[in-house]
């Protein structure tokens, strides 16, 4: 008699674990680059785009708010 062994196999999804380094890294690399414009005496730019980001992550978080309190988009 011939036994069949199968191993268990659980694929994880990573897809989003994935999405949120790669979202880090980005973040990261963005508060670099706005500090070294500001090091480099480029206040402005360095303060057009820090702005710029800012007004882009608070449509995020409101977005998330309501998503999270359960009122949809």
């Amino acid at each position: 008699m011939k036994r069949i062994i199968s191993a268990a196999t659980e694929d994880k999804d990573t897809r989003l674990d994935d999405a949120l380094s790669v979202l880090k890294d980005d973040f990261d690399y963005c508060v670099s680059g706005i500090e070294k414009l500001g090091a480099d005496g480029k206040t402005e730019d360095a303060l057009s785009i820090a702005n710029e980001l800012e007004n882009g992550i608070g449509g995020i978080i409101r977005k998330i708010a309501k998503l999270v309190s359960g009122s949809g988009e």
